[in-house]
């Protein structure tokens, strides 16, 4: 066994919430309060933390805490594995019909879990993710307090006001893989498709799952409209050691799947699915619905 279950408190519900970390105990903190303040209630939830090798004890220990206090398994492992085998470790751990991911560099808003389970439920699809508003630390108080914050440019970092509109009859959009930093999948998927393969890192991880659902069951991949959740830019990474890994994962992705690996047009990924009635819910919380064609 390539971890330690440091605390163990449920491994069966409908929804089980994984959340890896490396050195990220501030941040996995912060991800929390939020988690708490727009879930009050956790019926059916199981909330699992995993320590991926943190070299610090104060980083391992400090997880082990937070596992307490917000009712949280925990696990860690013995060495750092990598996000690919921290998120099957995390969606094999408990039992469930619904998993989702979250990387520590999150900030979660009212709706988030009842609209992708809601889209989840609905829509056969290889798995789902919230759009994101991007922020930095200097941010975070705010946030945590549930106070008002302005996006910012993914690029320049300023402030963007006219990010923060959108149309409430906005569509879910139709993408190769979910946004790595948080997504959910019906665990039949996942155990369909064997999971996540381990040899990929970093944006590869990710769409490993989508583009062998789409290309096995064909089942594509969303971007619910509404939440969006916050994203603190990556920080997940900055530190962790598997980024530094020789290897060619990308190599590996394109054996697998054919052709040149392009984020935005995969060579690979080119065809139509029959149309489908797609359902979600809106900013309103009002259930919509529309005919798309999957390409």
């Amino acid at each position: 066994m390539r971890y330690v279950v440091r605390r163990d408190v449920r491994r069966a519900a409908r929804v089980s919430i994984g959340i890896p970390t490396y050195n990220g105990v501030e941040r996995t903190g912060w991800l929390l309060q939020t988690l708490q303040r727009t879930l009050p209630s956790r019926t059916g939830v199981a909330l699992t933390l995993l320590d991926d090798g943190s070299p610090r004890p104060d980083q391992r220990e400090g997880l082990v805490s937070l596992a307490h206090q917000y009712d949280a398994n925990c696990l860690t492992h013995q060495k750092n594995q990598g996000i690919t085998a921290s998120w099957n470790d995390l969606v094999r751990f408990v039992d469930s019909e619904f998993s989702i991911l979250l990387n520590d560099d999150l900030f979660l808003t009212e709706g988030w879990l009842e609209n992708l389970i809601y889209f989840l439920e609905n829509n056969e699809c290889g798995a789902a993710a919230w759009n994101i508003f991007f922020c930095t630390k200097d941010d975070v108080p705010d946030l945590l307090a549930g106070r008002p914050v302005t996006p910012r440019d993914p690029i320049t970092k300023t402030h963007s006001p006219d990010r923060a509109q959108q149309s409430a009859d906005e569509s879910p959009g139709v993408v190769m893989c979910p946004i790595g930093c948080g997504f959910g999948f019906r665990r039949s998927v996942y155990d369909q498709i064997g999971g996540f393969d381990e040899r990929t890192r970093q944006v590869y991880n990710e769409s490993w799952l989508g583009t062998k659902a789409a290309r096995d069951l064909k089942l594509p991949c969303f971007q619910i409209p509404a939440p969006r959740i916050w994203h603190l830019w990556s920080a997940t990474f900055q530190t962790n050691p598997e980024l530094r890994v020789p290897g060619s994962d990308r190599a590996a992705y394109e054996r697998e799947f054919g052709g040149n690996f392009e984020v935005t047009h995969p060579k690979f990924m080119v065809g139509t699915m029959p149309p489908r009635v797609v359902k979600w819910l809106g900013p309103d919380g009002q259930p919509r619905e529309k005919e798309m064609t999957v390409q």
